[in-house]
């Protein structure tokens, strides 16, 4: 593995926008901060859910005035993997200072890491959480291996594994656990790769409009090969793992992938759900961010929490 030089950028400050989540149906406006960059949440809202955030720290005993977090500082590179010859691999990371857990996010289909940034605004929803959150891109060949096709002798899930986790434990950060963040492609690959590494590896995946199938009927082969790839990795077939792992499973009504993230979701009834009025859209993504950024704060490890610098 080679890596390319990063780009190091701060994020300025900003307020923490991320609500807990619960079963059952939630209002995922709720604590949000917008995503489009013209438009500022009320002060109320602002401390709100920073104050919201920093409870579950353990920091909400700060003396009153204007609440905010550390920046975080923003790198990006390139590295060469085994499992995607021939490609230098752009990756984002978005870190505190100190990090008390790591969060992986893999993007939908035919996107790239950047994505979660830009459009997205994620950082947005992880300050002030003390999480770290990293991305990798993973073009459309769905986090899984692939022998037919553009993506041929691919394999972005084991790329994820063997190569970005290591570069990420070099600079510093908590891979021993993470948490796997993931929208529409990257939903079902956040499940993929999280049964592949266990609860031992893994404290909690959160999917936003995951693009789950309930079967390999009608499934386009740019997304998988054939039935038999299909079968090979199938989520449904992997929900006795799945099932110890802390799940969150976010999906809009009108989706296309509404039945299936519901059929799944009645493999897994422990997991946490959020169905309510939306499209597979991206303003329906970026308005269930905070929900999904806060199950994660609220499942990552106890002996890895991360307290602000004094």
């Amino acid at each position: 593995m080679s890596l390319g030089r990063p780009d190091r950028t701060t994020l300025g400050q900003q307020p923490g926008g991320s609500v807990p989540a619960s079963r059952g149906s939630v209002p995922a406006s709720r604590g949000s901060v917008p995503a489009s960059g013209g438009v500022t949440p009320t002060r109320r809202a602002v401390l709100g859910a920073a104050m919201a955030g920093l409870a579950s720290l353990g920091l909400a005993g700060l003396a009153g005035g204007t609440i905010t977090a550390p920046a975080l500082l923003r790198e990006s590179g390139t590295l060469s993997s085994e499992h995607w010859p021939g490609r230098r691999v752009g990756w984002m990371l978005a870190r505190p200072d100190r990090p008390r857990a790591l969060v992986v996010a893999l993007h939908g289909m035919g996107g790239r890491a950047a994505d979660w940034f830009g459009g997205m605004h994620l950082e947005r929803a992880m300050v002030g959480t003390g999480l770290a959150v990293a991305a990798i891109d993973g073009a459309a060949a769905y986090w899984h291996p692939r022998n037919r096709g553009p993506f041929a002798g691919t394999d972005t899930a084991a790329m994820v594994i063997e190569d970005f986790l290591p570069l990420l434990a070099d600079r510093g950060l908590p891979t021993g656990r993470i948490g796997l963040l993931g929208v529409s492609m990257g939903g079902y690959g956040s499940l993929y790769i999280a049964s592949l590494l266990g609860p031992e590896r893994v404290f909690a995946v959160a999917t936003l409009a995951a693009a789950l199938r309930t079967s390999a009927a009608g499934t386009a082969p740019e997304r998988f090969d054939d039935s038999a790839d299909y079968q090979a990795h199938d989520v449904f077939a992997r929900t006795d793992i799945l099932s110890r792992i802390p799940l969150f499973l976010a999906c809009g009504n009108k989706d296309r992938f509404r039945a299936g993230n519901e059929a799944f979701a009645r493999l897994v009834p422990g997991a946490t759900t959020m169905f309510d009025e939306g499209d597979h859209v991206a303003p329906w993504f970026e308005g269930h961010l905070a929900p999904a950024v806060r199950f994660l704060a609220d499942h990552a490890p106890a002996d890895q929490r991360w307290s602000m610098a004094t």
